[in-house]
């Protein structure tokens, strides 16, 4: 046994004390930038009913908010001219293939469901 040193109390002599950085390495923690939140609520309208707060991941595609108001409205799944989406705000349509973020769909935003064009064929 070291002189001064207890046997199981933890304590060592000031000598063999070990470093309290050994082996880590101190860097400034850079405050990481907040991130967006993934969910968004919606509001769903249509001529035959709405739907309140319907949560979606923004990384979702407008079809998804589409087959959501078929679903549940509930919608023709196969009506005689396709469906469009038009963001409420600003009256755009909105193109199904893209996502939710790239439309710049926001929490709150309210999606109307409109019959589209006939579709000739």
């Amino acid at each position: 046994m070291i002189d001064g040193a207890v046997r199981l109390g933890g304590w060592f002599p000031s000598e063999m004390r070990p470093a309290a950085t050994t082996n880590r390495k101190e860097s400034a923690v850079s405050p990481q930038p907040a991130r967006p939140e993934p969910h968004i609520n919606l509001n769903i309208k249509s001529t035959s009913g709405n739907l309140s707060d319907v949560r979606f991941n923004a990384q979702n595609r407008a079809q998804l908010v589409l087959d959501r108001a078929t679903k549940d409205i509930p919608l023709d799944p196969k009506p005689a001219r396709p469906y469009k989406l038009v963001l409420e705000r600003d009256g755009r349509s909105l193109d199904l293939g893209e996502k939710l973020a790239e439309l710049d769909v926001r929490g709150g935003d309210t999606v109307i469901v409109q019959a589209g064009q006939p579709v000739e064929g």
